[in-house]
């Protein structure tokens, strides 16, 4: 099964089949691809543009997959949000991100659908799972720290001694500190982003 980020939203006085032509009018203003359509429980589309190569961003492409369930006094939505093959790995990376951004674009949604409050609820949303992605950013930054420099000592034994297996592993664990660091830097500086505004 293939990884996404599950969203749900309670709409109260909405019948479902308001909500589906909201959701689908939405998504046509949004250019979205629709892939499955069954009227009015579910609706399948492909959104955002193929060639943003950040994949969290709210304008990547992804597949949002609405469940519309009747519910006492209204309708219960759920999204799941299914970036492509190739950019899940950066997404589940920063997920913190992705879920705050694609929160602010189902927002917009929810709003089509008739809920004022969801835009200043995913406002909030976004600035804690921000703060969130910081933290871990931190914890990001201290594991790249310690893996870059023994990275760099194996690889300087490797040559000292000839033993290649110091090679792989110091060659290894020098790539992923790098990687390390820079994801965890990006996301220190979105939460320093949001804690300036």
């Amino acid at each position: 099964m293939s990884y996404s980020i599950r969203f749900e939203r309670q709409l109260p006085g909405r019948p479902p089949e308001y909500v589906y032509q909201a959701l689908r009018g939405w998504l046509a203003q949004q250019n979205a691809k629709i892939e499955q359509d069954s009227p009015p429980f579910s609706v399948t589309a492909v959104h955002g543009r193929g060639m943003q190569m950040f994949g969290w961003r709210k304008d990547a492409k992804k597949t949002l997959a609405f469940s519309i369930q009747p519910m006492p006094g209204g309708t219960y939505v759920v999204v799941d949000a299914a970036p492509p093959f190739l950019n899940s790995s950066d997404v589940r990376t920063r997920e913190e991100e992705a879920r705050a951004n694609w929160g602010e674009l189902l927002a917009e949604a929810w709003a089509a659908c008739g809920d004022a409050a969801a835009a200043g609820e995913a406002r909030y949303a976004t600035t804690e799972l921000r703060k969130a992605g910081g933290e871990s950013g931190k914890n990001m930054l201290i594991g790249g720290a310690i893996a870059l420099p023994i990275g760099i000592l194996l690889l300087w034994a490797a040559i000292a001694t000839g033993i290649p297996l110091f090679n792989w592993i110091g060659f290894g664990l020098t790539i992923m500190g790098a990687i390390t660091l820079i994801n965890g830097g990006m996301k220190v500086r979105a939460a320093k982003s949001v804690a300036g505004q």
